[in-house]
């Protein structure tokens, strides 16, 4: 097995499209998403940590209330901008913003995309749990939802990080330094307890 074949093994995430000339840039937007009750809080809780700004009205499950679709393509527009002329990286967390981001991606500067995905029993489980669905129509809303973000992705063909949920939780300092990676920040001991703090389950925090 070569140096490549090896780290391809033990890797926890997967990249799709990456772009030197992205990845270098010093302006960089990351959007953060996946199917609901999959993990996106955790993986955001990573990018905060990481000391990437998320936004500020966010609540507990880091979710940016700002580009909620009810608010109108307009003014999730006029978010981008302000974000933009504020911080030269930034990033924000919707977990199902696919009512939009095809529409703003125009608006976006320097887009690179987290995508979280989890076990399809666990992620249809969550939502059977929470009654949002009955068993059957749970997991065929959680196929949907991961069908739906993969063939994004395909078309799109901006940077794309996959990240599974279960990896974070099993093997997350490796899985947080690979995200780091791709974000482009180096990451230290302060970074790592911070996120070790956030992501294990039902401790999720605003800070």
């Amino acid at each position: 097995m070569d140096g490549e074949d090896e780290l391809r093994v033990k890797a926890c995430t997967m990249r799709l499209f990456e772009d030197v000339a992205s990845q270098e840039a010093p302006q960089r937007t990351f959007h953060i998403f996946g199917v609901n009750r999959g993990g996106t809080t955790a993986v955001a809780g990573v990018l905060s940590g990481l000391g990437i700004p998320l936004g500020t009205e966010t609540g507990t499950n880091l979710e940016d209330r700002d580009f909620r679709l009810k608010r109108g393509l307009g003014a999730i527009v006029e978010t981008v901008a302000r974000r933009n002329e504020a911080f030269d990286v930034w990033g924000w967390k919707h977990p199902h913003s696919n009512g939009y981001i095809e529409d703003l991606l125009p608006h976006l500067r320097n887009v690179r995309f987290i995508v979280t995905t989890r076990d399809l029993g666990a992620n249809a489980l969550g939502m059977y749990a929470r009654g949002d669905e009955n068993a059957v129509m749970s997991l065929r809303a959680s196929m949907k939802q991961t069908r739906r973000n993969l063939n994004f992705v395909l078309e799109h063909k901006r940077p794309t990080l996959i990240v599974s949920y279960e990896k974070l939780l099993l093997r997350t300092e490796q899985t947080v330094s690979e995200i780091a990676r791709f974000c482009g920040v180096e990451m230290t001991a302060d970074h790592m307890r911070k996120i070790n703090e956030f992501v294990q389950p039902g401790r999720y925090k605003t800070d």
